[in-house]
């Protein structure tokens, strides 16, 4: 089983993603410790990322944002600086950044804005923190969690999420990233790039490809991701993915 200290995005690409009614698009990555509940329960204990949720920031622009929980989501969990859950994720209050920010969002064929982001564990304070474009802007107590509490996480997913409720019978329409599917490529569908975890030697190491850490897709008619390699540039590990949701070839 592999051990990380962290986990680091040098590049992520920020979208404003259409949604339906009342669900969310998220961007992420996890820092997730492995639990043997059953034979597939795993316990994501927190995320981090940028988001579009218009029922939390009341707009469609895409939003820096945390999260955390202690059971991966069955009773707790909250987002940014939820003053129902404190204590909680932690801004430092001299950071240029906060959690909840607004973001510009990408366009197609236009400006393409990045964000980088890396979660590591500090020894020396025992916390996790959170760095956006090269700032420290916050942490998350280890307390918080059952299974974050030490310094190392046994698994890192990246990858884009969206929330499917059927709310009319049928699959949603939300985006994922711009709506193109990951064969669009650049400049069109969304990315994440320079994928790489931190080592318990404290070495920044490029994410695996090996079959087993994916891609994966919950169903690939609807939003795909394709993973690929290239250590000599500053792409090295990096992924595209993204889907329009209902449509001919996502009719369900």
């Amino acid at each position: 089983m592999e051990h990380y200290l962290g986990t680091v995005v040098l590049f992520i690409l920020v979208w404003s993603s259409f949604l339906q009614l009342s669900e969310s698009a998220e961007y992420r990555f996890k820092g997730s410790k492995y639990s043997r509940i059953d034979a597939s329960a795993n316990r994501v204990n927190a995320a981090e990322g940028h988001q579009v949720y218009p029922d939390n920031y009341g707009d469609h622009l895409p939003h820096l944002f945390v999260y955390w929980t202690r059971d991966a989501y069955v009773s707790t969990g909250c987002y940014n600086l939820d003053t129902k859950c404190q204590p909680g994720f932690v801004n430092f209050a001299n950071s240029g950044w906060r959690v909840g920010d607004a973001l510009a969002p990408s366009e197609i064929n236009g400006n393409q804005t990045e964000l980088s982001i890396t979660v590591f564990w500090d020894a020396g304070n025992k916390y996790w923190v959170l760095k956006v474009n090269g700032e420290h802007i916050g942490y998350w107590p280890a307390s918080l969690f059952t299974l974050l509490n030490e310094e190392v996480a046994t698994r890192v997913n990246f990858g884009g999420e969206i929330t499917n409720r059927e709310t009319d019978g049928r699959h949603t329409k939300t985006d994922m990233g711009s709506g193109e599917f990951a064969e669009a490529g650049y400049k069109k569908a969304a990315y994440i790039r320079a994928m790489q975890t931190v080592n318990l030697q404290n070495e920044l190491v490029a994410a695996p490809l090996e079959p087993n850490n994916g891609p994966f897709s919950s169903n690939s008619s609807c939003y795909d991701a394709q993973k690929f390699s290239d250590p000599s540039s500053e792409w090295g590990t990096y992924l595209f993915y993204g889907g329009e949701g209902l449509s001919s070839s996502c009719p369900i």
